[in-house]
């Protein structure tokens, strides 16, 4: 009931906190939740309690941003831009190297390749042993 009126407080407070997933964090803080509890009891103080609430609230909001983050980069960063990005860390993959490195097949990297030598943002240099690749600047 204490975890309900925890939610209801906080949606109270802003709207966005009743989708937080605090009480999955209270669940993998368990013990520590009923040890706060116990102290916050012993001493008639409850600022032990309400320091592991706000840390919990804390880890909550961070791992929601976190997951949003990643959901929102893995979304709007087009395959092309994912090429460059890893070429321009590593030259000398091979196209198969960067279809793994950014979960795309072999053929979609291939064309997006020759797009982007079309463009002249791409470039394969060919010297006497391997080749590497150049991300253009434009």
């Amino acid at each position: 009931m204490g975890r309900f009126w925890q939610t209801l407080v906080l949606k109270r407070w802003h709207p966005l906190l009743a989708f937080l997933p605090v009480e999955t964090v209270i669940k993998a803080r368990q013990e520590e939740y009923y040890q706060s509890l116990r102290e916050a009891d012993a001493k008639s103080d409850c600022s032990v309690f309400i320091e592991f609430l706000l840390s919990a609230i804390n880890e909550s909001l961070t791992e929601a941003i976190q997951s949003e983050e990643k959901t929102t980069v893995e979304v709007s960063v087009k395959t092309p831009d994912q090429i460059l990005a890893a070429l321009s860390v590593s030259p000398d993959l091979t196209l198969a190297d960067v279809a793994e490195r950014i979960g795309k097949s072999l053929r979609t990297v291939e064309r997006a390749v020759s797009k982007l030598k079309e463009e002249g943002r791409l470039e394969y240099q060919v010297p006497k042993k391997n080749g590497i690749w150049v991300v253009k600047k434009i």
